[in-house]
């Protein structure tokens, strides 16, 4: 290959990396740092972080969240088609966690728009934990977009624990 090819090749190969890193960021949204409000871009959400969460990994069809020092302690944001009714046993469902137990199911509203919530236990790993989950439905034709946050249930006792999970199922709606 002639040294010519080679850097062309080169070139080539660092633009492709380049525009993956770009499409990569584009993807996982921004957080603004004074107020933590952290906006998906695909998934069409925002969310105020409390102090010591992150974005952990971020899909096509789920972002991850975590608190650093607590590996128990998480939170994610998935979608469901807008075909998809509030009501529907799908958004149970979609409740990615085993023997999943319903302890509060109740349709309410949230940022203005019909939200339903889902409280209960399950088990992840053989570690029993306790869920909480939100479900908004911003418009007839809109995907749900869905928030679960789990942990321990011996964490969740420790109220700086309860006001993080506070924080971030009152702050969760659909994208200005």
């Amino acid at each position: 290959m002639t040294r010519a090819k080679q850097l062309l090749s080169f070139t080539i190969c660092t633009l492709l990396f380049l525009a993956a890193s770009s499409w990569a960021q584009e993807e996982k949204g921004t957080l603004d740092p004074a107020t933590r409000v952290y906006t998906s871009k695909n998934l069409n959400f925002s969310i105020k972080l409390p102090e010591g969460w992150k974005l952990n990994d971020a899909l096509k069809s789920e972002e991850f969240f975590g608190k650093s020092g607590n590996e128990d302690l998480g939170a994610n944001v998935g979608i469901l088609p807008a075909s998809t009714p509030l009501s529907d046993k799908a958004v149970i469902r979609h409740i990615d966690l085993n023997n999943f137990e319903s302890k509060l199911d109740e349709m309410t509203r949230q940022a203005d728009s019909p939200a339903r919530r889902i409280n209960g236990t399950a088990v992840s790993e053989g570690d029993h934990l306790t869920v909480f989950t939100i479900s908004i439905k911003p418009s007839d034709d809109a995907k749900i977009i869905q928030l679960t946050i789990w942990d321990t249930p011996n964490d969740m006792k420790h109220p700086e624990i309860r006001k993080d999970v506070d924080l971030l199922l009152s702050s969760f709606k659909p994208a200005p």
